[in-house]
């Protein structure tokens, strides 16, 4: 799986083929693999702004999920190849807001908001990105700012009462 930048706008594409270990009893994408699937997405940001296995060495520096909502929107049959993209909604020094959209075709399957915060192997707690880390963070969260503002589609939970 190779992870592709869209250089005009700075979306961070991968597509995968789900494994048929993957799948349900109806032979549909089961539900915990849609995680599965988003996290490795989550990885291939992490490829494109340097959270890689030389930096988790050399920085001893890696993320760690705060918080994620997924909705399951249409079922992934056996046999597909979905793509998944996604975005920097927001960030700080030491945290990242992502978004990702899952897609079969022109359909899309899933969607998941995550919250994650960049963490020191050794201390055990939060810091700051490294440098070289952040700069490639705040460059991919510019290129990404010709996308339409994100609304925020996946972290609404409720029941519809009647007024």
């Amino acid at each position: 799986m190779v992870a592709e930048r869209d250089a005009a706008t700075g979306l961070v594409r991968l597509v995968i083929a789900i494994d048929d270990a993957w799948l349900d009893a109806r032979g549909e994408l089961a539900p915990p693999f849609y995680t599965a699937v988003f996290d490795l997405g989550i990885d291939a940001l992490k490829q494109v702004i340097g959270i890689d296995e030389t930096y988790r060495e050399r920085e001893r520096r890696s993320t760690v999920a705060l918080e994620a909502h997924v909705v399951l929107l249409a079922p992934v049959p056996a046999g597909s190849r979905v793509s998944v993209e996604t975005r920097i909604v927001d960030c700080d020094a030491k945290r990242l807001h992502v978004a990702q959209e899952m897609r079969l075709d022109a359909t899309t399957v899933a969607l998941r908001e995550s919250m994650t915060v960049s963490f020191d192997l050794d201390a055990r707690r939060s810091c700051p990105f490294g440098a070289a880390v952040a700069a490639r963070i705040d460059s991919l969260y510019q290129a990404q700012r010709v996308l339409p503002p994100y609304r925020g589609r996946a972290d609404r939970l409720g029941l519809a009462r009647p007024a």
